[in-house]
């Protein structure tokens, strides 16, 4: 598996091919994130083309390197966001999401949030569909992320539509400190509803008792099949 190299692709999205093919690269980040926080699992040919900004729906390559640097790294970065969130760690964000001087979330940050946000809203349905209505704390943590990424972008437009909300949060800048924590929150979130999901289907399609131990197991934990590997590597797919 390829190491996540974020300084290689900083260096090809400054081309002007990479920059007229696909969106911002913080922009890509964030919604990266966003698709590995999803209570299903999105495969990277379903998430990509939603990427890719030129009219013919192809990022417009001019030799090999790019090709392999730009896929693998986005990939990677696809693939540190599961595996963080899968082992329930705090994910560690791109280097130099901030505030500028004004105290105003930097560019960095902002399209990172625009690409956080342009994810969750795509992949909306599945959120719905997933996420317990009657679960008050799970759905407070997804909208006090999104609230807070909303507010990167627009944080005057946030004070006025939602003032309750801005008086329970910490200001921007404590809004930047904890945001490593609560996108790993909402990860995590959508990891578990995943694996319910997935116990629930099976528990449904045997009669056997077999599943009926899986709903104590965790996706760490060694399969109970008996084949040595992690239950998320083994009988959870």
């Amino acid at each position: 598996m390829n190491k996540f190299d974020l300084k290689a692709l900083e260096k090809h999205f400054k081309q002007q091919n990479i920059k007229d093919s696909f969106e911002e690269l913080y922009h890509c980040l964030g919604f990266i994130v966003s698709v590995s926080s999803c209570p299903e699992m999105i495969e990277p040919h379903e998430w990509v083309d939603e990427l890719i900004i030129t009219k013919d729906g192809k990022p417009h390559f001019i030799n090999e390197e790019q090709v392999h640097t730009i896929t693998a790294n986005l990939i990677a970065w696809w693939n540190e966001c599961n595996d963080c969130f899968e082992e329930a760690e705090t994910l560690e964000l791109p280097a130099g999401l901030g505030l500028t001087p004004s105290g105003k979330a930097n560019k960095k940050l902002l399209n990172f949030a625009l690409g956080y946000l342009d994810a969750f809203e795509w992949l909306s349905k599945c959120w719905q569909a997933k996420l317990p209505k009657e679960d008050d704390e799970a759905n407070r943590t997804v909208a006090v992320l999104n609230f807070i990424m909303a507010r990167f972008i627009d944080d005057k437009a946030m004070r006025e539509e939602e003032p309750e909300m801005m008086e329970q949060l910490p200001d921007i800048e404590g809004c930047v400190k904890v945001l490593p924590n609560l996108i790993s929150g909402v990860g995590i979130l959508g990891k578990d509803l995943y694996l319910d999901n997935i116990l629930g289907e099976k528990e449904v399609s045997e009669t056997t008792t077999f599943y009926n131990e899986h709903r104590a197991v965790g996706r760490n934990d060694s399969c109970p099949c008996g084949s040595g590997k992690k239950f998320k590597k083994c009988c959870l797919h």
